[in-house]
C-alpha cells in the first residue's frame, strides 16, 4: 500500500532509480495511469523537499490544474441536469446535492428516470420530509416531458433551482445518450437559451473506466464538472487523478458515506492527504 511506501520515503532525503519504479508502480495500483504516475514522480529526488513532500506537491498540482469551485449564475433560473452510468449512486447524489443547496435556493427535484420507479421514490422518501419539492410522473415514458412538466410546476411553487435526476446509462447505448441530448434540448428551450448545468456522477470503485465515461458523455453535453461517489468503501481513488489530468474537468464534489449530509465539496490539499495516507475513511 501506498501507506507503507510513505513510512519508507519519510526516512529518506533521496531515492534511487528502483525506488522510484517502485513508487510509480503503487501508483497505478491505485488506478492512477502509467503516464501520470510518472508525471508525479519524475522531480522528486532533484527537489528542495523531501521526496514525500514533493509528491504532495505535485498531485495538488495537478488537481488544481483542473479545479473549480461550483458555483449556480445568479440568474433568474437554473436546472442541473444529473447524469452518469447505472449503478454510480446518481439518485442518492442528486438527493445529497439538493440538501446541500436547499438552504440558498427554492428546489425543484425531478424524477425523470422513467425506467426506474423506485428512483422517484426513493427521492420522495429522501426528500419531501426536509421540505424539498420532488415532482415525478408515472403518465409519461418521455423523461424530457416529465422535464417540461416539473418546469411548469417549478414555476407555480416559485423555485428557481431545478435538479433533474436522469435514468443512469451506459455511453455505449446510443438511444439512451441521444435521449439526453433531447432532455438538454427541452431545457435550453423552456429556459430561454440558458444552458443546463451537467454534472457527471461518477463511481469512485469504477476506476480508470471513469475517464472514458468522461470523454463519451461529453460528446452529448457539455459536462460542466464531477461528482466522485463512494469514496468510502474499497475506491483506490487514483483514478480522480488522472481525470484531472487527462479530462481538465473539475470535481465538484465528494460523496464518502451514506447520509445525505455525506457530500463536500472536493478540496485538493485534503484529497492529496487522505490519498497518500491509505483507504478514505
Amino acid at each position: 500500500m501506498i501507506k507503507n511506501l510513505l513510512s519508507y520515503l519519510e526516512k529518506r532525503k533521496s531515492i534511487d532509480a528502483e525506488t522510484m519504479e517502485e513508487i510509480v508502480r503503487l501508483l497505478v495500483r491505485s488506478d492512477v495511469g502509467p503516464k501520470t504516475s510518472r508525471l508525479l514522480v519524475r522531480d522528486i529526488t532533484n527537489s528542495n523537499y523531501k521526496p514525500i513532500e514533493q509528491l504532495k506537491k505535485n498531485i495538488i498540482k495537478i488537481l488544481h490544474e483542473a479545479n473549480e469551485q461550483f458555483v449556480i449564475p445568479e440568474q433568474e433560473s437554473n436546472t442541473i441536469l444529473m447524469v452518469g452510468a447505472n449503478g454510480a449512486g446518481k439518485t442518492t447524489t442528486t438527493a445529497k446535492l439538493a440538501v446541500y443547496l436547499k438552504k440558498n435556493h427554492q428546489i425543484t427535484i425531478v424524477g425523470a428516470d422513467v425506467f426506474r420507479a423506485a428512483a422517484r421514490e426513493q427521492l420522495i422518501a429522501l426528500l419531501e420530509p426536509l421540505g424539498i419539492n420532488v415532482f415525478t410522473s408515472f403518465k409519461h415514458n418521455d423523461p424530457s416531458a416529465v422535464v417540461y412538466e416539473a418546469h411548469k410546476k417549478a414555476i407555480t411553487n416559485n423555485s428557481n433551482l431545478l435538479i433533474v435526476d436522469t435514468a443512469g446509462r451506459l455511453h455505449t447505448n446510443l438511444n439512451l445518450m441521444a435521449e439526453l441530448k433531447k432532455i438538454k434540448d427541452t431545457v435550453i428551450k423552456f429556459s430561454k437559451n440558458r444552458l443546463p448545468i451537467v454534472i457527471l456522477v461518477l463511481d469512485g470503485t469504477s476506476g480508470r473506466n471513469g475517464i472514458r465515461q468522461v470523454a463519451e458523455f461529453s460528446k452529448v453535453l457539455e459536462v460542466n464538472g464531477l461528482i466522485v461517489t463512494k469514496l468510502d468503501g474499497s475506491a483506490k481513488a487514483g483514478f480522480i487523478l488522472e481525470v484531472a489530468q487527462i479530462t481538465k474537468k473539475p470535481i465538484f464534489f465528494i460523496c464518502n458515506g451514506e447520509e445525505l449530509s455525506d457530500l463536500e465539496p472536493f478540496n485538493p490539499e485534503n484529497f492529496a492527504e487522505i490519498f497518500l495516507e491509505g483507504p478514505f475513511k
